[in-house]
């Protein structure tokens, strides 16, 4: 199983996000094809679309390792996972915190099933974040979690 399936597995234990894996221009026009969560007018509400926010996005990597400690293989992948939902245009900055919260609440639940799965080697005491906003086309927030996803068992070549 790949770093990637084993994160899928994790996140879908999280529950309400949905889950996707590609490159940011990719992640971009799905996520222009997605359902919102912001409550709108019935009148103004668009036709259902392929999937839904919040989201859970893992980039692909750019850099990783491979721990080749006693002949025993292990992917250790930089990965930035992104916990976003969608917001308005020029949103109030109370609002928005209340969403930011909500998508930190998801990273914790995303984080405490990371350090539980047994998949991974748990990651340190301290995760850092980084607020989300205008990274995408569309109007989203939340917060991107950067880890090193060290499998716990790896391949073995002897």
């Amino acid at each position: 199983m790949s770093v990637i399936e084993k994160i899928k597995i994790i996140v879908d234990k999280v529950g309400g996000l949905e889950f996707m894996y590609d490159d940011w221009n990719r992640v971009d026009k799905r996520v222009s094809n997605m359902a919102r969560s912001i409550e709108t007018p019935e009148e103004l509400k668009e036709p259902a679309r392929e999937g839904k926010l919040p989201g859970c996005f893992v980039i692909i990597p750019s850099q990783g390792a491979i721990d080749t400690s006693f002949s025993i293989y292990k992917d250790t992948p930089l990965l930035f996972i992104n916990f976003c939902i969608d917001t308005e245009f020029d949103f109030d900055g109370l609002r928005n915190e209340s969403l930011i919260n909500r998508m930190k609440d998801k990273a914790m639940d995303f984080i405490y099933h990371y350090n539980t799965s047994g998949l991974f080697e748990p990651l340190p005491q301290i995760v850092e974040y980084m607020p989300l906003y205008n990274i995408l086309a569309d109007n989203l927030t939340g917060i991107q979690i950067k880890i090193r996803a060290k499998e716990i068992e790896g391949k073995c070549y002897i």
